[in-house]
């Protein structure tokens, strides 16, 4: 379908409720134009633009990444919207993800980190102590290996 030019997708559902709206088509029956502005949403009693726009805990936020490829990756952190790929939410805080497979990113308080090469001890990331990593343990905010030192009371005793 043509809008001004722009060659776009048909929109989903019956033909008969197609239409420009500006450079974009779309769907009459669930969106609406108004002076060039699409709306195919509502936002705590607010229309918005889904496209470019999202909703996260009632606030209207940009989207990161508006390409439709990418739009699944959208997600909300807290009021605000954040690339899933790219970025993680940790209590409310959007950090870029850390270096190394994504399974191994984690959260230490509002803090990003990787999990194999580090490890969160009461809210302060430490790097992993030397040894197999079935051993390591934390002793209040410090990471340490059970079979080189002993933690009594968040007080570390080593060998």
């Amino acid at each position: 379908m043509c809008c001004n030019g722009v060659v776009n997708l048909r929109p989903s559902g019956s033909p008969s409720y197609h239409e420009c709206c500006g450079t974009v088509a779309f769907n009459k029956n669930s969106c609406t134009c108004s002076d060039g502005i699409l709306s195919c949403g509502q936002c705590d009693g607010e229309d918005f633009d889904s496209t470019n726009q999202m909703c996260c805990n009632g606030n209207i936020t940009p989207r990161p990444d508006p390409t439709c490829s990418a739009r699944e990756n959208n997600k909300c952190c807290g009021s605000v919207g954040f690339d899933n790929v790219a970025e993680m939410c940790c209590n409310g805080a959007v950090n870029a993800r850390p270096d190394g497979y994504k399974v191994n990113n984690k959260c230490c308080g509002q803090q990003a980190f990787d999990n194999f090469a580090n490890m969160c001890c009461d809210g302060v990331v430490n790097a992993r102590p030397c040894g197999d990593p079935s051993n390591h343990e934390c002793c209040g905010t410090v990471a340490f290996n059970q079979n080189k030192c002993q933690c009594n009371n968040k007080a570390l005793v080593c060998i």
